[in-house]
């Protein structure tokens, strides 16, 4: 199974799926901080469940099984909860070249690595 975190559209994302493969789709609800003290986040979890039915539609459309959910706003976070419950091989981190450049930043991909011990890389949407 590939986990695939969709921090942004993901049409065209190509990160090397085989037919075989599972996909599973973690759409993290990004909010600003303010919304994430206050826990308003209903506009943050309506975008990253659309965000999260495009790229599960645009999988299945090229023959991959995906499907996903909507999680924790916080990516790392995020990743730990669905490595815990679904134990993928891979994760696939989904990055647009101008997107969040705080998750860059941040070095997401070095630090899901060390946290799960097993191979991460970022794909560029």
């Amino acid at each position: 199974m590939i986990l695939l975190l969709a921090s942004e559209q993901t049409d065209g994302l190509e990160f090397g799926a085989r037919d075989d493969d599972e996909v599973l789709v973690v759409a993290p609800a990004l909010v600003d901080r303010l919304r994430y003290w206050t826990t308003d986040d209903d506009r943050a979890r309506s975008a990253a469940a659309r965000r999260l039915d495009d790229c599960v539609t645009s999988l299945r459309r090229r023959g991959l099984r995906a499907r996903g959910y909507v999680a924790d706003a916080d990516p790392l976070q995020a990743l730990d909860d669905a490595v815990r419950l679904f134990g993928p091989h891979e994760i696939v981190v989904a990055l647009q070249a101008r997107g969040r450049a705080n998750w860059r930043a941040r070095d997401l991909v070095r630090r899901a690595e060390r946290r799960f011990g097993r191979p991460v890389r970022h794909a560029l949407a």
